[in-house]
């Protein structure tokens, strides 16, 4: 770089920007490791800047101590007896206690459990490749186990008819896959399991140490599942493509998708519990697993 450069590194995970000019022939002590924003700017005005990405790794990757052996699955393939018509996060807590205890194995590796992009309800349906998410800080509601949810147990009246129902109708998707060597039908899994959690979260309140539970993942999480929730309760209006969207809405930070967020509160609130109540259950099973 010609001298007097002025170049300024933007850390992945945020913090203060570390800069330094040309020359030099070392880079800071200070950069971590991670996928940075490299940003280059001469003192001429006449030389265009530059921006592109920073790349810092280690010189080696540090080695277990000793060598192990897991298992590779794709969850959705991963059906059992209570499974939904596709493989759940209780069947992977099954399985990583199961493998560790009978085979000795020292992990377990699944496919990309990210966040679909959704479509409303009523329309066609979702993409369901995890290498296009919606999100890659959530991880997708299909793979939770209704019945694993504790507020399950305390369903009465119509309300646990409903979901009986649902139940019932799921099984018959699970023994078409198991039985008669159906595809896994991943919308009409979801279809299913979207309205068993819309009953159960509807007709039973969080108790004391659950709402705790809950208030402090919303805490944790921040702005970013906010975020998250409000764009899904968007795109059950308006479809997944934000580009067509009314354009007040356009902007997570706007005053229009401010003023869009409190109206759908409970739609927003019912997408921050589905986070919730996903990461919850993959936490059980990461415990299971060690």
């Amino acid at each position: 770089l010609p001298p007097g450069t002025r170049v300024r590194v933007e850390p992945e995970g945020g913090g203060a920007a570390v800069e330094w000019e040309a020359p030099t022939d070392t880079l800071p002590e200070a950069l971590p490791f991670g996928i940075h924003r490299l940003h280059v700017r001469s003192r001429d005005p006449g030389t265009p800047t530059g921006t592109a990405h920073f790349v810092v790794a280690p010189r080696r990757v540090r080695t277990p101590g000793r060598r192990t052996h897991g298992l590779l699955v794709q969850l959705y393939s991963l059906l059992s007896r209570r499974s939904w018509g596709m493989g759940d996060l209780g069947d992977l807590a099954e399985l990583a206690g199961w493998s560790c205890r009978t085979l000795g194995t020292g992990f377990v590796q699944v496919n990309p459990l990210h966040a679909a992009v959704p479509n409303p309800p009523d329309g066609p349906g979702s993409d369901p490749s995890p290498y296009r998410p919606s999100s890659r800080r959530f991880p997708d509601p299909v793979h939770l186990r209704v019945e694993a949810i504790p507020e399950y147990a305390y369903l009465t009246g119509d309300a646990r008819d409903r979901v009986d129902e649902l139940v019932r109708r799921a099984g018959l998707l699970r023994d078409s896959v198991l039985r008669h060597d159906a595809l896994i039908d991943r919308d009409a899994v979801w279809a299913l399991k979207r309205e068993a959690l819309e009953v159960l979260l509807h007709e039973v309140p969080l108790g004391p140490g659950r709402r705790a539970a809950y208030n402090a993942f919303l805490a944790e999480q921040g702005t970013a599942l906010e975020d998250h929730a409000t764009w899904n309760a968007l795109a059950e209006t308006h479809g997944p493509d934000w580009h067509s969207w009314p354009a007040a809405l356009r902007d997570p930070a706007s005053p229009g998708t401010a003023r869009a967020r409190r109206e759908a509160m409970d739609r927003v609130d019912f997408h921050c519990r589905l986070a919730w109540l996903t990461d919850t259950q993959l936490a059980t099973a990461q415990r299971t697993a060690r």
